[in-house]
């Protein structure tokens, strides 16, 4: 700070260095914290989409246990927070090590969503014991 004859204070010039040098200490921290936010936001969007998924799975199976002609293929579309969900069913696959015990099934969803324009996709699994039904009768 310079001292003049009539007056105390800081020159323009003064300032403006000042707020140069705040600016170029700042900006970095703003764009890290930028990006820090965008992925943790994108990251907790997939993980609702998969708690969504999940829920529709084991809500499907359990549906399907009660029932003696089950539906192998069923989609369901939610609309917030916007996803496709596509459940299938089908019997445990000849590579798998699971293959020699009968009556196991695998139960997926496939969903997939957009995030800020770009489009993506995932799978939740589980394996299922599913005996023959008899009929009550």
């Amino acid at each position: 700070m310079m001292n003049f004859k009539n007056r105390k204070g800081f020159l323009l010039l003064e300032a403006v260095f000042a707020t140069f040098v705040v600016g170029i200490i700042m900006g970095p921290l703003f764009i890290s914290q930028n990006n820090i936010l965008l992925h943790l936001s994108s990251g907790i969007a997939r993980l609702q989409r998969f708690y969504l998924a999940k829920d529709f799975l084991l809500q499907t199976v359990i549906q399907q246990a009660n029932e003696l002609n089950a539906q192998k293929n069923i989609e369901k579309k939610n609309e917030d927070p916007a996803v496709n969900m596509t459940f299938t069913q089908e019997p445990v696959g000849p590579n798998s090590a699971l293959n020699g015990i009968p009556y196991l099934e695998k139960a997926q969803v496939n969903f997939g969503w957009e995030w800020a324009n770009k489009g993506f996709s995932d799978s939740v699994a589980v394996i299922v014991f599913r005996p023959p039904k008899q009929d009550p009768a």
